[in-house]
C-alpha cells in the first residue's frame, strides 16, 4: 500500500502547520521524519493517518483506514481500559469476528511486541510497556502501515533498545514503518528514508547516509545528527580522512579500527 500526499497544506487559525507537500510513501520503507519542534511532524502524521484533513491538496488513501495505523506520542492517552487484553481487543468490538478470532489476534499481537500478561493494568506499566500495548492494539488489524510519533522519548536505553528491535522486525515482516523522531541515533540505526521538515516544508528527503553527510546545513536547520555521525565530522575537520557515510557505531568502529593513523 501507498501513501501519497499531492501539494497538501494543513492551516490553522494562527499558523500553517504543513505547506505545499507532496510525497509518496512505498510499502516496506522504514521512514524518518525530523525536524525542529513546530516543523510539522506530527501533523504530518496526523494527516497520513486520516485524522487531519489538508487545508487544500489531497491525500490518499483518504480519510482513516484501518490499513493505517498510529501510535501516539504520549501513549497512555491510548490507554483506557482496565486490563490489557480489553485495551488491545477494543477496536475489534465492531468487526464481524468469532470471539475465538478475536482472542487469537489479541494474543498475536501481544506476542508481536513482547507483551504477554493479558490482565495487567494498562495504566500501572512502565512507559515501554505502555508503549508496546498501545503498538499491540493497532497491529490487530493488521495494518500495513505503522504511524508513529516520537516512540522512543522518554525511555530507558533498554525500553528504547526493545522499541527500536519491535520496528525493525515489524518492518522486515513489510509493515511500513513512518516514525518522527528527535532521535538521530534511532533513526541512523533503523531508517532507510528520512525526510527533514522545515517550517511545514520538506527541506532533504533522503537516505539517513546522504541526509545526515551535510552536518553544517543539519545545525542550520535546527536537526542533530547521530553521534557517529558528529564523531567522523570532527575527525574530517582535524584533517583524518574517514569513509564517506559513516553514521551507525560500527560504521565508525571498523572505520577507526582500520585506519593507519591510529596506531601513529
Amino acid at each position: 500500500m501507498r501513501l501519497t500526499l499531492n501539494s497538501c497544506t494543513v492551516r490553522y487559525p494562527s499558523t500553517e502547520a504543513l505547506k505545499d507537500i507532496t510525497l509518496s510513501i512505498q510499502q516496506g520503507v522504514f521512514l524518518a521524519i525530523m525536524g525542529k519542534t513546530g516543523s510539522g511532524k506530527t501533523t504530518l502524521l496526523e494527516v497520513l493517518a486520516g485524522l487531519a484533513k489538508p487545508t487544500s491538496g489531497t491525500v490518499s488513501p483518504t480519510g482513516f483506514s484501518q490499513s493505517v495505523g498510529i501510535v501516539l506520542q504520549r501513549p497512555e492517552d491510548q490507554l483506557f481500559a482496565s486490563t490489557v487484553e480489553e485495551d488491545v481487543g477494543f477496536a475489534l468490538k465492531n468487526l464481524s469476528l468469532s470471539p475465538e478470532e478475536k482472542s487469537k489476534r489479541i494474543g498475536e499481537a501481544l506476542e508481536a511486541v513482547g507483551f504477554t500478561d493479558r490482565k495487567a493494568c494498562p495504566l500501572l506499566l512502565s512507559g515501554g510497556q505502555k508503549r508496546k500495548v498501545a503498538i499491540a492494539g493497532v497491529l490487530v488489524f493488521h495494518p500495513s502501515v505503522l504511524l508513529l510519533d516520537e516512540p522512543t522519548s522518554g525511555l530507558d536505553p533498554t525500553g528504547r533498545k526493545a522499541m527500536l528491535q519491535l520496528l525493525t522486525s515489524l518492518n522486515k515482516q513489510n509493515v511500513t514503518i513512518v516514525m518522527a523522531s528527535h532521535d538521530a541515533d534511532a533513526v541512523a540505526e533503523c531508517a532507510t528514508r528520512l525526510i527533514i521538515l522545515d517550517d511545514g516544508r520538506i527541506a532533504q528527503d533522503g537516505n539517513p547516509h546522504e541526509v545526515f553527510a551535510d552536518v553544517s546545513n543539519m545545525k542550520n536547520l535546527q536537526v542533530g545528527v547521530s553521534h557517529a555521525r558528529e564523531i567522523a565530522y570532527l575527525f574530517e575537520q582535524k584533517g583524518y580522512r574517514l569513509p564517506e557515510g559513516i553514521i551507525k557505531e560500527e560504521e565508525l568502529e571498523k572505520a577507526l579500527e582500520a585506519a593507519p593513523w591510529m596506531d601513529a
